[in-house]
């Protein structure tokens, strides 16, 4: 049985094959949102959109401990990925620090052997990095959730010409 674009069909996806054809799918929208998802300054946005969403406003203190779940949510739970992000956050003026820094401290055993007589000897070591920040406030570069700047602080007065609708 030859394979055709009719009786080829993997999970919703229509594939075809041959140099000249394009692979089709029919979830255009989610390939999209991946090509998008791609660069580096959406997933900066999108932690920052994250925080702003749990209610952190400008100059409030953000933890380590939110901004580590934030960067865990979206870009993966490895220290170093969260380091990484932390640092370009802070390099790109997304966020700056203000609170003392915090160091990570990794105890190691280290087998080593004796020149003298070749016996094993076992030598503990202690490795010190520097992990972040204790807190965080929004930098200047940090974006804002447009339902955000919509709303009006709760001390100005309604315009005049708004409508106001009686909720029952």
């Amino acid at each position: 049985m030859a394979i055709t674009k009719e009786n080829m069909s993997i999970n919703g996806h229509n594939k075809t094959f041959g140099n000249s054809e394009r692979i089709t799918y029919e979830k255009k929208l989610t390939i999209e949102r991946h090509r998008s998802w791609r660069s580096g300054y959406s997933k900066l946005s999108a932690i920052i959109f994250d925080l702003r969403s749990k209610g952190f406003k400008d100059g409030d203190e953000i933890l380590y401990d939110d901004v580590e779940d934030a960067i865990w949510e979206l870009c993966g739970i490895d220290d170093r990925t969260v380091k990484k992000y932390i640092g370009v956050l802070v390099k790109r003026a997304f966020l700056k620090p203000c609170g003392r820094p915090i160091k990570k401290r990794s105890h190691v055993t280290v087998k080593t052997f004796s020149r003298v007589d070749a016996s094993p000897r076992l030598n503990p070591k202690e490795y010190v990095s520097d992990k972040g920040h204790s807190a965080y406030r929004f930098g200047v570069r940090a974006p804002h959730l447009y339902v955000e700047q919509m709303l009006l602080p709760p001390s100005l007065p309604l315009p005049p010409n708004v409508i106001r609708e009686r909720v029952e």
